[in-house]
């Protein structure tokens, strides 16, 4: 059986950031987990880490919380925004 490589809170930090770079909508956090090797209460830690820092939105979607990095959620919602504004 091959043994994990230990990760520092920084490198798992970075890796999630990265992560969400890549992703141009919201991803659920089993979908963080999964993708970064990570346990679902481990991700669900450091996901609201960076919420708490404003680097992530949170939204809860029925029974998940979608996440997405916050820069991508800012034109979003102004295109949101100016689209009901509209009508």
């Amino acid at each position: 059986m091959r043994k994990r490589k230990r990760r520092t809170r920084e490198q798992i930090r970075a890796d999630l950031l990265e992560y969400f770079s890549k992703q141009d909508f919201g991803v659920t956090t089993q979908q963080v987990a999964d993708n970064n090797g990570l346990h679902i209460d481990t991700a669900n830690k450091f996901l609201k880490e960076l919420l708490d820092e404003g680097k992530l939105f949170w939204k809860k979607v029925g029974r998940q919380n979608q996440w997405c990095l916050m820069e991508y959620y800012k034109p979003w919602r102004k295109k949101l925004k100016e689209r009901y504004h509209e009508i």
